[in-house]
């Protein structure tokens, strides 16, 4: 079973943030959106990673630990499911 692991922040420092998550996972997907917090609207993104990997969920939170920083965010919300996956 595969895991759908969704990290929403600001978007903010996109080159940044692609280099670094490149650095834990080969692929990933950057959805641009727009996001709330604290009733305020703002450009956001959702970076999608879809993987098997054992230690997915401590890279996920070291990626999303990062990004708060480096945005200097209150929060970086991240996201779990798991999913049915196969690529043809």
């Amino acid at each position: 079973m595969f895991k759908c692991y969704k990290i929403y922040t600001q978007r903010l420092h996109m080159r940044w943030m692609a280099g670094m998550i490149s650095e834990y996972f080969g692929g990933f997907t950057i959805y641009r959106t727009a996001g709330y917090w604290n009733a305020k609207a703002e450009k956001s993104v959702v970076i999608e990673i879809i993987t098997d990997e054992t230690a997915a969920e401590y890279k996920i939170r070291q990626i999303a630990l990062k990004i708060r920083g480096f945005n200097k965010q209150d929060a970086v919300m991240v996201t779990l499911n798991e999913v049915n996956m196969e690529i043809k």
